[in-house]
């Protein structure tokens, strides 16, 4: 059995997946990839569970979903491939698409590509078979 870290309190966490963490005794969150959240004492009494374990127990371990410190300034908060990259890549695509010059809209689909990478495959081959 493991104690609960009380020296994260006052402590910034940045989630690299999913988490539900409890805030207070009535309500949770559920944070995101590139979301943030400053450790409280409370926060770190209802993280243990009843074998006496916590979801900080693990914090900065190459398997744990969260890190200590804000997200790094230089990351994106986007997970590639997520839902919300798709929709800010193709909100980019059309701002672009919409410029009335042929070389500007060149140079903002290339600023397009290189911010999000090429666009996410749409199909797929699942087998191919052979002509007799």
């Amino acid at each position: 059995m493991t104690s609960t870290p009380s020296n994260f309190v006052g402590e910034t966490v940045h989630f690299l997946a999913a988490k539900t963490v409890a805030i207070d005794q009535y309500h949770s969150t559920v944070l995101s990839y590139g979301d943030e959240l400053v450790i409280t004492s409370e926060i770190v009494e209802l993280s243990t569970d009843r074998n006496g374990d916590s979801w900080l127990d693990g914090i900065g371990t190459p398997s744990s979903s969260a890190r200590l410190g804000s997200w790094p300034a230089d990351e994106p908060r986007l997970l590639t491939g997520s839902f919300e990259w798709q929709e800010a890549r193709e909100s980019a695509r059309a701002a672009a698409f919409a410029m009335p010059d042929e070389p500007e809209r060149r140079a903002a689909l290339k600023k397009v590509e290189s911010k999000f990478g090429p666009a996410l495959t749409t199909s797929r081959i699942l087998s191919v078979t052979k002509d007799s």
